[in-house]
């Protein structure tokens, strides 16, 4: 970042499990007094995921002068949004496809900040939706999500791929968060971004949908966890995911 002061960088979710601890209770822990001090130092920008959503309500207080650098989803650059990836799993039987991605949309499209509207005030007052849809939002960002086992995934041989010669695979709720990410450049009177920079899966990989207008690259940026440390960079037209070790 010292070499490069242009550069976007951005956390793609779940910093840390507070599954089990509140983010006061991280926050007076010891081991992560240089993680948070970094953190509000460089000014990192993050995504909120479904491991860390206190964060929608709750954000360090080291970053209370900043909270919009904890948003559900963010338009990185006009071409390229950020969002963590668990919006894909929102389940709901009593509620069809198009409903559950109009409400994704709504409560992913960054117009209400922690610190300064907490999700339930934007639910209640903004959100125009019947009482089972706005209680999926609550369950979607109130409660624990488990996140999807690793798994294997098979190269996508669909026609019309962006690059006809990239490494596509097949990867789960694509077009779901297409679908999210349409809505909410829609919302926000942008176009449809090009790249989706996304995780939570815990597995590098590239996809594509076609839900948009154009096709739309999937960049899955992976994780650090398990003894794992992947790190997505991207410039010019290349984005490149290393193993740090």
């Amino acid at each position: 970042m010292e070499r490069h002061p242009d550069a976007c960088v951005v956390q793609l979710g779940d910093w840390f499990d507070l599954w089990r601890a509140s983010s006061e209770a991280v926050q007076a822990a010891p081991a992560y007094q240089t993680v948070l001090e970094l953190d509000a130092a460089i000014g990192l920008r993050h995504i909120v995921g479904n491991h860390d959503a206190t964060f929608v309500n709750d954000i360090p207080r080291l970053r209370r002068d900043d909270p919009s650098a904890f948003r559900l989803g963010d338009f990185l650059m006009p071409s390229v949004f950020a969002i963590h990836g668990h919006q894909g799993h929102i389940a709901g039987a009593d509620h069809d496809g198009f409903d559950e991605i109009v409400v994704a949309a709504a409560t992913t499209v960054a117009s209400f900040f922690p610190g300064v509207r907490t999700i339930e005030a934007f639910i209640d007052s903004d959100l125009d939706a019947e009482d089972a849809l706005k209680a999926l939002v609550q369950e979607t960002f109130g409660t624990a999500k488990g996140d999807p086992p690793p798994a294997a995934r098979p190269r996508d041989p669909r026609t019309g791929a962006p690059d006809p010669e990239a490494p596509f695979v097949v990867r789960e709720n694509a077009d779901v968060i297409a679908a999210i990410v349409a809505n909410v450049a829609t919302m926000a009177k942008r176009p449809m971004p090009k790249l989706v920079l996304v995780g939570h899966s815990h597995n590098p990989c590239v996809a594509w949908s076609n839900v948009g207008d154009a096709p739309t690259i999937l960049a899955d940026a992976g994780a650090c966890v398990f003894g794992r440390f992947n790190l997505l960079l991207g410039a010019g037209d290349r984005i490149t995911v290393f193993d740090v070790s």
